[in-house]
């Protein structure tokens, strides 16, 4: 209710010109006859579910909160919205579903994937180097950072949006640009909180134009998670979007219309580019950040996982054919970060949305349960470390299997076979690399990956850095040592390259055949 009035206080003051305390009084003593958007259904749920503690972790009693959106997925509006835990004891108190919150990697499909995608410079295969782009300070600080700390080299969009890479994000955040990210987020999806310029209490001068708020979602001030669980409608909706509606309708006391609040609807990305990420965050809840959701044993769910850098704030916001719903998890003081906690906010949305559901879906047979439409898109195999078309030297990799499948709008498909992977001899009995003095009966021939880009200031630990490959001349010595790589000593002083996790590494040269 308090959601509906706010909403009506503005609009009044809007289209009738009055001022914030005149259509408050209107509001409250006008006698007007106002028609919701809720579902009492979903609100009842989230009402009864929210008031009972025993489903939340005991942390509750010390101040920790959760709060909850659930929208239309084929409209956009409000069906129902609780702001706190707990019985509600008084009117008009903070709503923490309408206040601002950093919403972390959940603002990245709006902001980076799904822009880039729809414009065609991105597909589902696109591979990108998960390595920091910066050194920073004179300890040479890893900038970004990747939450867990882990670089993992070469990833396709596919696996760099389900694990949401930072480092990615932030190249990603490179091939846009400040200026078109902010105008989409603030413009396009008028996110409530972006700020251009401001001078703080101290200051100093604040502004979301910087890697830092627009690739990964550390906002100056933040955004509601109201607002940012109706932004999420743009991909079950086809990419068409508009502002959620918490009202349709207000008739004055004698029955006349004085407001009707249509909805405004703009086309945002293509149907085809939503349907690619209807899929994409659909692999987030299957093996990413969010896979612990099980309504997806029911239906098809996609969605998106963030946390603030400091850990004060954990959303998730996901979405079926039928609803968007979005949760927050913090502090009500934000004055310390989360920590470990159990439920998880991702189990909240998913007793609530399997709750909803319940009932949504009663009597539909499975093969009428409606799901992410992939009309218009390729299903296509590709190369994960190169987003090229697999071909048979892809299959001499000797990790597992690099061939994967993707969803490609229609002329964006992978058309050339790899060239990231090449063919060298492999000394199986001394488990290197193999160089001109290994006895024929002991080689075999394998394929590993030529990434020449990496050069670092110091010795970072990459997943994949013990399958690389360098050409080297016949005159570099080949280091006596398994941990170092066969070509350790063609990289000049002061450079490094990256080391695999294990003390092993596989690309290690043979040292035990030799003249």
């Amino acid at each position: 209710i308090e959601t509906v009035n706010e909403d009506v206080i503005s609009l009044l003051a809007d289209k009738m010109d009055l001022s914030y305390a005149a259509a408050s009084k209107l509001l409250y003593g006008g006698g007007l006859k106002i028609y919701t958007t809720m579902n009492s259904s979903v609100q009842k749920t989230l009402e009864e579910y929210f008031s009972d503690s025993a489903n939340f972790p005991v942390a509750i009693a010390d101040g920790l909160d959760f709060s909850m959106v659930v929208c239309d997925s084929a409209s956009g509006d409000l069906l129902g919205i609780v702001g706190s835990v707990g019985e509600k004891f008084g009117n008009r108190l903070l709503n923490l579903a309408t206040s601002p919150h950093t919403p972390g990697s959940a603002l990245k499909p709006l902001a980076l994937y799904a822009p880039l995608i729809n414009e065609r410079r991105i597909t589902w295969a696109s591979v990108f180097d998960d390595v920091p782009l910066e050194f920073l300070g004179a300890d040479n600080t890893e900038y970004p950072k990747n939450y867990p700390a882990i670089y993992d080299g070469l990833l396709p969009v596919k696996d760099a949006l389900r694990l949401s890479k930072n480092t990615v994000a932030m190249r990603l955040y490179n091939m846009l640009g400040a200026e078109r990210i902010y105008s989409l987020l603030k413009r396009d999806f008028e996110l409530d909180g972006l700020v251009r310029s401001r001078i703080g209490d101290n200051g100093s001068r604040i502004t979301d134009l910087a890697p830092a708020p627009l690739a990964l979602g550390q906002l100056s001030y933040g955004v509601s998670l109201r607002r940012l669980t109706e932004a999420y409608t743009v991909f079950p909706r086809g990419g068409d979007f508009s502002v959620g509606r918490s009202f349709v309708s207000v008739y004055d006391s004698s029955g006349g219309l004085i407001l009707e609040n249509k909805p405004s609807v703009k086309h945002i990305f293509s149907r085809e580019c939503s349907a690619v990420m209807n899929k994409l965050l659909s692999e987030v809840t299957e093996s990413g950040t969010a896979s612990s959701i099980t309504l997806k044993r029911t239906v098809d769910v996609a969605g998106k996982t963030g946390t603030s850098g400091d850990d004060k704030d954990r959303l998730f916001i996901g979405y079926t054919p039928y609803l968007t719903a979005g949760i927050w998890c913090g502090y009500r003081t934000a004055d310390r970060g989360i920590g470990r906690i159990a439920p998880t906010h991702l189990k909240v949305w998913d007793e609530v949305m399997k709750k909803l559901h319940s009932e949504l879906l009663s009597g539909i047979p499975d093969h009428d349960i409606q799901g992410f439409s992939v009309e218009g898109l390729t299903r296509c195999e590709y190369c994960r470390d190169s987003g090229e078309l697999f071909s048979p030297i892809c299959s001499k990799d000797p990790r597992s299997s690099r061939l994967d499948f993707g969803y490609f709008i229609k002329g964006t498909e992978p058309k050339v076979l790899c060239t990231r992977h090449v063919l060298c001899n492999y000394d199986e009995a001394a488990e290197g690399v193999a160089n001109h003095y290994c006895p024929n009966e002991f080689i075999k021939e394998i394929a590993l990956i030529k990434v020449d880009s990496r050069r670092f200031p110091k010795e970072i630990t990459v997943t994949d850095a013990e399958y690389v490959y360098r050409r080297v001349d016949e005159d570099i010595p080949i280091p006596e040592d398994y941990t170092l790589p066969y070509f350790y000593y063609a990289i000049p002083e002061g450079e490094y390259v990256g080391r695999g996790r294990k003390k092993k590494q596989f690309n290690s040269g043979c040292y035990i055949h030799g003249e």
